[in-house]
């Protein structure tokens, strides 16, 4: 079952399509959230707030792009809403075993697995000082792997906007990884 057809059933009522929209999205907006806040509490909330704006607007979805563009508008636009403008204070930080991602193999070595954690704790660290705007670009770009169009749709943004937010965000990163001795390629 595609997104579009589920969405379809959902605004028919069938709640066991928007099980499987959850269960295919869930992780992903997650880990959005998360680089954003940086806070996993906060992260979980909003995803699920994100399910609940969708699922409430069911009726009036109309398949006008991909759906996971028209989701992280709906995140995007939470995001700038609740941690921005409401300046929503971050009430427990993440711990090193709370992390979303698996950042070692079976096959690395203890050292290996401790580095990674560490750079990935400077990357987290420099993500948030962008501003909310950069950082969001950054995470759509790079780890939902969205094109230009698709953020400049999640975003509101032209595309030539999206690419400048990109460069300057990207500049802003290096100086500041840089700054923490962690090369940035």
């Amino acid at each position: 079952m595609t997104d579009f057809e589920a969405m379809a059933l959902i605004a028919k009522g069938d709640k066991s399509a928007f099980d499987v929209i959850v269960k295919r999205h869930q992780n992903a907006l997650i880990n959005y959230f998360m680089r954003y806040s940086g806070n996993l509490d906060t992260a979980a909330e909003l995803s699920q707030e994100v399910f609940l704006r969708i699922y409430k607007a069911r009726d009036r979805y109309k398949p006008k792009a991909k759906f996971t563009t028209y989701l992280f508008r709906v995140a995007h636009n939470l995001a700038i809403n609740e941690l921005i403008a409401k300046k929503r204070p971050d009430t427990k930080p993440i711990d090193n075993d709370e992390k979303i991602e698996t950042l070692t193999t079976p096959d690395d070595n203890p050292e290996t697995g401790t580095m990674a954690i560490e750079t990935s704790d400077t990357i987290k660290e420099a993500m948030m000082q962008l501003n909310p705007a950069e950082r969001s670009a950054i995470i759509l770009k790079y780890t939902q792997g969205m094109s230009y169009k698709e953020i400049s749709k999640s975003t509101g943004r032209s595309v030539a906007g999206v690419e400048s937010l990109l460069i300057r965000a990207k500049t802003k990163l290096k100086a500041e990884l840089q700054k923490r001795g962690v090369s940035a390629s």
